[in-house]
């Protein structure tokens, strides 16, 4: 009863994983890095400041001509 509730559980995520397989979308031919960070703080001032780092890469042309690697 377990494996099959677990079963159904992971049923959303196969179908999601599915779904962006069979996606298509526009590539976007530009070569692109960006990096950004920053710092995030509370408007009231209480809390903790939370800081981010974020790393974008775009590749067209990747394996073939219409392939492109994004990363993220």
């Amino acid at each position: 009863m377990r494996a099959r509730s677990t079963a159904l559980a992971l049923l959303p995520l196969l179908a999601l994983l599915a779904a962006a397989h069979l996606a298509e979308a526009q590539i976007d031919p530009e070569k692109r890095q960006l990096l950004q960070m920053g710092v995030v703080q509370p408007f009231d001032g209480r809390g903790p400041l939370d800081g981010y780092l974020y790393y974008y890469l775009n590749q067209p042309h990747f394996l073939r001509a219409n392939q492109t690697l994004r990363l993220a």
